[in-house]
């Protein structure tokens, strides 16, 4: 088995252990090709060595600090892109409808269609409110005291919806705030 070069240059740097040393030198007295790599490394890093300075024309440290410490904000180019894709996805729509309708119009009654899947969301809705509505009202019979009013889908409806409504304002709120302090 051979050195490695990673293992020779660490050799040649001196940084390794005793130990270490002791066998990679055990090891070269016998190999003669990991010897020849030795030899062959010593002479690149002496060349290598003998080399004059170059100096550099100009100096760029302090504009590589400079645009280092400075700070990336993506909140305004972040926003920018989805307003953009909001407004393709709206005209790819527009679009998309205005040169399909025709055909589906030709070829399928869309009236009959949206009637049926109108009915059909309408009472999966009326099912889904009565079932909810029942639900509510078995856990509400489980409490031991009633409650002093009387709770209809359209509060617990309002209730949801304002619920959500300040959910999405805080997200709102909170990116803004974030990006206002990455600037």
């Amino acid at each position: 088995m051979h050195l490695t070069d990673d293992l020779l240059n660490e050799y040649l740097d001196n940084a390794l252990t005793q130990t270490q040393r002791s066998e990679i030198e055990a090891h070269l007295q016998e190999c003669g090709e990991c010897s020849t790599r030795v030899s062959e490394l010593r002479a690149l890093f002496n060349e290598i060595e003998s080399l004059p300075e170059a100096k550099l024309e100009r100096d760029l440290s302090k504009a590589v600090v400079a645009a280092a410490n400075r700070r990336v904000t993506f909140a305004p180019l972040l926003w920018l892109i989805f307003a953009a894709q909001a407004v393709a996805a709206v005209v790819a729509s527009a679009v998309a409808g205005w040169l399909i309708l025709p055909l589906i119009q030709q070829t399928v009654d869309v009236n009959a269609i949206i009637t049926i899947s109108v009915e059909a969301l309408m009472m999966e809705w009326t099912q889904w409110a009565n079932e909810s509505q029942i639900a509510l009202e078995q856990t509400l019979q489980t409490f031991t005291q009633p409650l002093p009013l009387e709770v209809s889908m359209l509060m617990i409806t309002l209730l949801v919806t304002a619920v959500s409504l300040l959910w999405i304002t805080g997200n709102g709120l909170l990116i803004t705030s974030l990006a206002r302090r990455r600037t």
